[in-house]
């Protein structure tokens, strides 16, 4: 599968390295609304850079589209890409709202078109030997579950936080989709949400180079709280904070009739995972893997997929099932209800 690259930022490095030692997938071109960032890219990884997406859209030898953009930009950079005969994979999330993911998944069965949306993390080998542990029954009935991602925020080491605050930013957006496609993965689908959020700060100084001690505004909220009821019965508790300076809260735990299950960071491939049964003392440390994987596993797991025909498992309707999650806890808030998921 030879990829064009669109949007050079910090995390397209991880794409890069990770195609570099693939024999499935090709980054073969980059592009960048900064086209200084693209030619770095291009001369860095050895490849060539396009002057403008629409450039890049007209290369015939490019079959699949890497979306790194900005959230905002990820619908239109995504459909734009599809109507000009490309695949897409795209960075997480798949658009800013439900509406947008939609569109997206109608513009894709129109054209036939596979798009998929990160993460993929929940391909490596700390969730995949949790999803082994469940289905041997080792905790039980799963009877509820918690995730919590709280931090103090990206102004302190990201050099420009500020599309983590503005409109399609929050901790929700950003870090949930970690969380929800390693749950959903799990668990399967959530049928009702519940949820309360605030933004705390109305303006974040910058703490990191190159633009320490500027002020940024902040748009979106930044802290979200939310119960999340799933089709199968289980009921989990979520926080998403960019307001916390110290945890000690797990990421994910499942908690079952037979035992507690502590899984793995969901923005990691590795451990460590945990197991505790009842009138134990102790967490027993389960062996993972060596080969935990990396980024760009997902865009594999899309060519897999276009060959043999078959649904991907970083399929774009389960990241639309996320973002829907994401606003539905939103509006829940907003409107003082519970919300029941289309």
């Amino acid at each position: 599968m030879k990829i064009g690259v669109v949007g050079c930022g910090k995390i397209s490095d991880q794409y890069f390295q990770f195609a570099q030692t693939s024999k499935k997938i090709k980054i073969i071109s980059c592009t960048d609304q900064i086209l200084e960032k693209a030619i770095h890219q291009s001369t860095k990884y050895s490849i060539s850079y396009s002057k403008s997406i629409e450039e890049m859209l007209l290369n015939p030898e490019i079959d699949t589209i890497l979306n790194l953009t900005p959230p905002k930009e990820h619908k239109k950079i995504t459909i734009k890409s599809i109507k000009s005969s490309k695949h897409v994979y795209s960075e997480k999330p798949l658009g800013i709202n439900s509406k947008e993911c939609y569109e997206i998944l109608e513009v894709a069965k129109k054209f036939n078109k596979q798009v998929c949306s990160a993460p993929d993390t929940f391909l490596g080998a700390g969730i995949q030997k949790s999803k082994k542990i469940i289905k041997k029954n080792s905790i039980g009935q799963i009877v509820h579950a918690s995730a919590f991602m709280v931090s103090p925020g990206h102004e302190y080491w990201h050099p420009n936080p500020d599309l983590y605050y503005d409109i399609g930013g929050g901790p929700d957006l950003d870090m949930a989709p970690y969380y929800l496609t390693t749950l959903v993965y799990l668990l399967g689908k959530v049928k009702r949400v519940t949820g309360s959020h605030k933004k705390t700060f109305s303006t974040r100084k910058i703490l990191s180079e190159p633009r320490k001690g500027e002020i940024i505004q902040v748009q979106a909220p930044t802290h979200i709280s939310s119960i999340l009821d799933f089709y199968n019965g289980v009921i989990c508790t979520m926080i998403m904070s960019f307001d916390t300076h110290g945890s000690t809260l797990p990421r994910i735990e499942l908690y079952g009739t037979k035992g507690t299950l502590h899984l793995p960071d969901p923005n990691s491939f590795g451990g460590p995972l945990k197991i505790i049964k009842p009138q134990e003392e102790s967490w027993e440390n389960i062996p993972i893997s060596e080969n935990t994987g990396q980024r760009g596993m997902g865009l594999e797991d899309m060519a897999d997929s276009i060959k043999n025909n078959i649904v991907a498992q970083t399929h774009c309707q389960n990241a639309a099932h996320v973002v829907n999650i994401i606003e539905s806890v939103r509006i829940s808030s907003e409107k003082n209800q519970h919300i029941y998921l289309n």
